[in-house]
């Protein structure tokens, strides 16, 4: 009788199913975590609040399933880790959707295929590279795996048994959302789907907020290692008396004008207990025993619809969440920008930021001391930068010109509107800026604007089309950042004469402008005869929003919105040259 080797009759046979909870199979069999910062076998202890939505993932009497979570603490690996054990022990088609195809090729490369082929049990299984099996696509009997995007054609196709969604918090998702999930329907009819929702924190009312909302609502808690109590471990916490709990620092930290001093704030650094108050210190130690009692608290019961929350505090050290806090709270203190703050809130806390309807006022302000002729032939003290705005229209121009003092502080000089290029020139020489400080509206005739720039060494200026559009740079350490304004673009003109340009996100420049009016950024002076044209126009527009969890500023005074035009291109210019800095730190 023929004997058959017992390693090709182990390479041949059909594996057989492994029904451990997900994190107990993966001690097993995940040898190391591709892009991990801890390597070796996967440990449940390394990460105790995975287990509960990892045993969420494979409840019969659960549909679906929210993790909530900051960056980089391992709810994609909570994703990764089901995929792969859903392949052999309870296979089914399934799509894995991110925010864009460049997203889905990037953890197709460097992560879920990389894991899923050092899986010994999975790639058994996985069929050669070809036509059942591409970067992002595997089909296997009656499963596939598919990677994708989140857009309409992608989510109208055939149905699947388990459904991943990533990123929530981006806009897209609320026209996606209802077709990605759709899909499940005829294997949730048969009680055998599953849908899995993992992002940071967005915005109160965006498809993130709706998803954790509509489950358990679940809340990470460690007990306190003096009354024993189980306290949730948030950064922010305020007691019924208005005192602060969770993460607290010493109070000399906060200076007079609203900034932290960084050094001494992360240094004193505690977590207090919400029941007695007791402070419990920095140290490995503190987060090795939270590790060990930690568990998830439910806001509302139920198994069919589950979701979980944690903070950044059962990773980080909390030195290095206050350094990210304070100099996110110093930037808007000292500019406005609240971007570093909604990150630490989104990214760090992984809660969601909330949004309110937002206009521009100019009630009570002081007099500022000085007129629109004061500063025509002289320099505002300490002045770093005087540049001229030019919003271009069908017969003339508005212009706004001001002073930037290094603090950051701004001074407008001038608001108005002149009739010819020739008036343009005079003012421009009258308040002695610089022919390279003029940046003149390119939205409107771009090519005459082109034109004028070769002609006077101006540049031209224009707000993206895409509202919130970000632009990639890197920042004084060589780190890859995303910044509101572009680098300098370049038109050709003819005759081999090139116009520079810049490009800029509106809707960061008027949340600057708003913060900075309501006193809660950079100051912003005004003369004390100022264009009265200026608060109407400049109040032209206010912060709605357009969908749910997604803000725009809107029109509410047609066609009179050229203050604020001129204003946002002056923070867009301020940046440029290097007055106001852009920290998206948090």
């Amino acid at each position: 009788m023929l004997k058959i080797p017992q390693s090709i009759v182990e390479a041949w046979s059909i594996p057989q199913r492994d029904l451990r909870p997900i994190y107990e199979w993966a001690r097993d069999h995940v040898r190391d975590i591709p892009g991990s910062p801890i390597k070796g076998r996967f440990d449940i202890r390394n990460s105790p609040w995975l287990k509960a939505p990892l045993d969420s993932l494979i409840d019969p009497l659960c549909r679906h399933t929210t993790l909530i979570a900051p960056v980089q603490t391992g709810k994609t690996l909570l994703a990764e880790l089901a995929v792969a054990w859903r392949m052999v022990n309870d296979p089914g088609p399934c799509t894995f959707t991110f925010q864009s195809d460049e997203m889905a090729a990037i953890e197709a490369k460097t992560r879920l295929m990389p894991l899923l082929d050092s899986i010994e049990a999975v790639a058994r299984i996985l069929p050669r590279p070809g036509p059942l099996r591409t970067q992002q696509e595997i089909y296997l009997g009656n499963q596939f795996l598919v990677l994708n995007s989140a857009n309409l054609a992608h989510q109208q196709s055939q149905s699947i048994r388990y459904k991943v969604n990533d990123e929530l918090w981006f806009p897209r998702w609320a026209e996606i959302y209802p077709h990605a999930v759709a899909r499940v329907s005829a294997f949730e009819a048969q009680g055998i789907s599953h849908i899995l929702d993992i992002s940071q924190g967005g915005t109160e009312g965006d498809t993130a907020h709706s998803s954790f909302i509509g489950g358990t609502q679940e809340h990470w808690h460690a007990d306190c290692l003096s009354c024993a109590k189980p306290m949730p471990l948030r950064f922010h916490i305020v007691r019924e008396d208005k005192t602060r709990a969770g993460v607290v620092w010493n109070k000399e930290a906060k200076r007079d004008d609203g900034t932290y001093d960084v050094a001494l704030a992360a240094g004193t650094a505690r977590f207090v207990c919400v029941h007695c108050g007791h402070e419990h210190a920095d140290t490995e130690r503190t987060r090795a025993l939270w590790r060990g009692s930690g568990r998830y608290i439910t806001t509302t019961e139920g198994r069919r619809r589950r979701s979980f929350t944690y903070e950044s505090i059962v990773t980080h050290s909390l030195e290095t969440l206050v350094t990210k806090y304070c100099l996110a709270e110093n930037d808007f203190a000292r500019l406005g920008d609240e971007n570093a703050r909604i990150n630490f809130r989104q990214k760090q806390e992984g809660r969601f930021w909330v949004v309110e309807k937002n206009i521009i006022e100019m009630s009570d302000r002081k007099k500022s001391g000085y007129l629109t002729t004061t500063y025509q032939t002289e320099r505002v003290p300490g002045e770093v930068a005087r540049i001229m705005v030019c919003d271009r229209q069908q017969a003339g121009w508005w212009v706004e010109i001001g002073a930037w003092t290094p603090e950051p502080a701004y001074r407008q000089l001038y608001f108005g509107k002149v009739e010819t290029r020739e008036m343009l020139r005079e003012l421009q020489r009258m308040y002695r800026v610089d022919d390279w400080s003029v940046g003149q509206d390119r939205g409107y005739m771009p090519s005459e604007v082109d034109r004028d720039s070769v002609a006077f060494g101006w540049s031209g200026i224009q707000g993206a089309k895409t509202k919130g559009k970000r632009w990639p740079m890197r920042d004084h350490q060589g780190q890859i950042i995303n910044v509101p304004i572009s680098d300098t673009y370049v038109a050709a003109v003819g005759n081999g004469h090139t116009a520079p340009y810049i490009e800029f996100d509106g809707e960061w420049a008027k949340d600057m402008l708003s913060n900075a009016l309501a006193g809660r950024g950079f100051p912003y002076l005004l003369p004390d005869d100022f264009n009265p044209l200026w608060p109407d126009q400049v109040a032209s527009e206010e912060k709605r929003e357009v969908r749910p969890g997604v803000w725009h500023w809107c029109e509410v005074k047609q066609n009179n919105n050229h203050a604020l035009d001129c204003a946002g291109m002056m923070i867009a210019a301020a940046m440029a040259r290097g007055v106001l800095r852009f920290d998206p730190s948090g």
